[in-house]
């Protein structure tokens, strides 16, 4: 988790749902890391480059809860998304 969250936050909610199912993964299961992985071979190239413009846009944060949404394990789910504007993507 640690490292998709710090260099590949595309893959980061697959990768938790995935994780979640380790101690008893099924074939659908092996099939989506599959699907994963074949994802990061095809995106190897993609890169994050902050740029050197000094552009003065102050960061964004959002964030989101529910209390008791599973109705399965009644947990309470909560998240957050940070952006920086001066992130650009690099084919």
């Amino acid at each position: 988790m640690y490292v998709s969250v710090n260099s590949r936050p595309d893959v980061t909610a697959s990768v938790s749902i995935l994780s979640q199912r380790m101690s008893s993964p099924t074939k659908v299961d092996m099939n989506e890391v599959k699907r994963v992985i074949r994802y990061l071979k095809g995106t190897e190239d993609l890169k994050l480059k902050v740029s050197d413009v000094q552009n003065k846009l102050a960061p964004e944060v959002f964030s989101d809860a529910n209390w008791g949404e599973d109705r399965t394990a009644r947990k309470s789910n909560s998240g957050y998304v940070s952006l920086r504007w001066n992130c650009i993507l690099m084919l």
